[in-house]
């Protein structure tokens, strides 16, 4: 696991990731379940095959888990989806042993048949290239879990989708806010050198 001391000072990019991550986390339970599943998933797994996303169980659980980095869980009956920031940079052996750790961590929390694992990274980076294949699950893990990669560009497309494509109160209220901040995270990155 990384040490905190690994992570002072803080990168913007880090801060960036960290709180995209927890603005999807929080987000997507007040979604429907097949609707941010297949639009996270499509973005997450491109070219890989998408875990199975049943649109029977609309009823989600939200946990974080405690540790670095910090990784958020949603759960229906059938699947559990571990929301992952991207906070490493540096040795690429490092960075997959890390991150091979925080993978780790969502399949010994999860009580569900199938589990998928998506990492907030930033646009900027060739992460996803870079150790999309040392970290795809083998074996028989890989019949029950995926891993992929979302960006906060990816994650603000999504939201955007979300507030034209769905009604009701709770869900454009969150959405709404989720993309205000997510948007005042970018801008924010963007003025930072």
């Amino acid at each position: 696991m990384a040490s905190r001391q690994k992570l002072q000072p803080r990168a913007p990019w880090t801060i960036r990731n960290l709180v995209a991550a927890q603005g999807l986390a929080h987000v997507l339970p007040a979604l429907p379940v097949g609707y941010w599943q297949r639009r996270v998933g499509a973005r997450a797994f491109a070219l890989d095959v998408v875990p199975a996303m049943p649109r029977e169980s609309q009823h989600v659980q939200f946990a974080r888990m405690p540790g670095m980095p910090p990784l958020w869980l949603l759960a229906s009956a059938v699947m559990t989806w571990g929301i992952v920031p991207w906070i490493w940079r540096g040795d690429a052996r490092a960075e997959r042993a890390e991150a091979r750790a925080a993978v780790a961590r969502v399949r010994a929390a999860t009580r569900t048949p199938t589990c998928a694992v998506v990492f907030v990274a930033s646009a900027g980076e060739r992460t996803r290239l870079r150790h999309m294949p040392h970290l795809r699950a083998t074996g028989t893990t890989a019949t029950v879990s995926a891993v992929g990669f979302i960006t906060l560009d990816e994650i603000v497309d999504v939201l955007a989708e979300a507030s034209g494509d769905l009604d009701g109160r709770q869900c454009a209220a969150a959405v709404g806010h989720a993309l205000r901040r997510l948007r005042a995270i970018d801008e924010a990155s963007e003025a930072v050198p």
